[in-house]
């Protein structure tokens, strides 16, 4: 059905006037060097990296050896920045993706060995690094090699005592396998890539040429971080907050400055997300920052007009479901150029109000834009998903990384458990509060008698900083 109104939302990179004198100095870095910036959320840490990969982006059309990358964490968050900011199309990639295909461009073989078994998603990151890194070393002894070389016997004849012994030796170890399994053939098979590449006089650095921008770089290990360094890549800029690692493959900050052997890092602290009638919503967010590696952002200026965060109650026994969807409809409707994000603790929860919704949509006379999605899966194609106009998007906790709202409903509470280091729940709380310019909501469905996140004290109970409030 056709809408009455325009749902249309502007997104622009700011024009260089509008930057602050902490970004000046960012913008101004040279494109050549290791560079990390680090920022809570809405400092602008993000806006600088795409800046910069702009700026790449223009220098490639005048130097077609230039190879840059704008590598981000998960799908969601490359869709959006693809959507929001074409200057990054085409060299948009989610990190994992981009290191799986470098990898096989390299070595020709997929690293499908280094998966964890408990977890298909999570790579001994360890294991990879050493594999790169073993291309230095084989390259020192390039001299020492004769040629043709003679694998085979090499590996059935090999002086232990031999430089080059030792580097293969240590390939093998990389991998803690037993002769003749998967990892080990695995770990042979690079290594004769490596030795061709040298007897050829092909150094083999893929990425020598290369100036990536990184994203969230909190999220990737430190063994993504050694492997592309042992591919030669020289030229990275990383944006990082130690705050919102939500993942169980991350990197400090203090491991970023080490392994990058960072040229120059610079700290933000100014909130540009929420400086237009976000005041209570940053005031919130703070409540859940712990970790100081990454320094608080500053409380943008108060307004009168602008609403304390609510946590409502409801109780879909004594009123309909239904009556929750309403509310957040009505709110749509109100102002249809906004983007609401609905956050759920995990897909049931998302299920539950996408499905509601979408039923109630239908019987709305105005077209209301309501996407989801999910784990690497999309419901309704990924491209009917929009950033740039207003309209209601409902995601998993772990899919809203890097992403952005207008309003946010954090949907059941009580379904958040409590990890054994409450610092990672904190750390969640804190990166889906975050997401909101202007409005957070909570919804509490009472029908559990547990909720472990008031229970064990992790939202705050100071009514000035989020308001409860029973639905009637």
């Amino acid at each position: 059905m056709p809408t009455d109104f325009d749902n249309t939302r502007i997104f622009e990179l700011p024009d260089i006037t509008a930057y602050s004198d902490e970004q000046l100095e960012v913008e101004y870095l040279p494109l050549k060097g290791k560079y990390l910036v680090i920022g809570g959320p809405g400092t602008g840490k993000s806006v600088l990296a795409l800046s910069r990969a702009r700026l790449l982006a223009k220098k490639q059309v005048r130097d077609a050896k230039l190879d840059y990358k704008f590598v981000v964490y998960n799908v969601m968050l490359e869709h959006s920045s693809r959507q929001l900011y074409p200057e990054v199309k085409e060299a948009s990639k989610r990190w994992m993706s981009w290191f799986w295909k470098l990898f096989n461009s390299t070595f020709g073989v997929y690293p499908k060995q280094y998966t964890d078994p408990d977890d298909s998603y999570s790579l001994l990151w360890g294991n990879i690094s050493k594999l790169s890194s073993c291309r230095w070393r084989i390259k020192s002894l390039r001299d020492t090699i004769n040629t043709p070389f003679d694998f085979n016997s090499f590996f059935t004849e090999s002086d232990s005592n031999s430089e080059l012994y030792k580097v293969y030796n240590d390939v093998l170890l990389s991998t803690s396998g037993q002769s003749g399994t998967p990892e080990v053939k695995l770990a042979e098979h690079i290594f004769k890539t490596i030795m061709q590449s040298v007897i050829d006089n092909d150094n083999m650095m893929p990425l020598d040429n290369t100036y990536l921008v990184i994203d969230e770089g909190q999220d990737m290990p430190t063994g993504f971080y050694e492997f592309i360094l042992g591919l030669g890549c020289e030229n990275i800029f990383i944006a990082a907050d130690q705050n919102q690692q939500i993942t169980g493959n991350n990197s400090d900050i203090s491991e970023l400055i080490d392994v990058i052997d960072v040229k120059e890092s610079k700290e933000f602290t100014e909130n540009f997300r929420q400086a237009n009638g976000g005041y209570y919503v940053a005031l919130l967010a703070e409540q859940f920052h712990c970790d100081e590696a990454t320094p608080k952002t500053k409380l943008p200026k108060k307004s009168s007009s602008i609403e304390i965060p609510l946590l409502y109650d409801y109780d879909y026994q004594k009123r309909p479901f239904n009556n929750i969807c309403q509310r957040i409809i009505n709110s749509y409707l109100l102002m249809p150029n906004k983007l609401i994000g609905i956050i759920t603790p995990d897909n049931k929860v998302r299920e539950k109000y996408y499905f509601i919704l979408e039923e109630m949509i239908k019987n709305e006379k105005n077209e209301i834009l309501l996407t989801t999605y999910f784990n690497g899966k999309d419901i309704k194609n990924m491209s009917n998903m929009h950033f740039d106009k207003g309209g209601i998007m409902v995601i998993n906790a772990h899919s809203c990384k890097g992403l952005e709202f207008d309003r946010v409903y954090i949907a059941d509470i009580n379904k958040f458990q409590v990890e054994d280091n409450s610092d990672v729940t904190k750390k969640l709380f804190y990166v889906m509060i975050s997401r909101a310019r202007e409005k957070v909501i909570m919804l509490r469905d009472v029908n559990d008698e547990v909720c472990p996140v008031i229970d064990n004290k992790i939202i705050p109970t100071d009514d000035n900083i989020l308001k409860r409030y029973p639905l009637l």
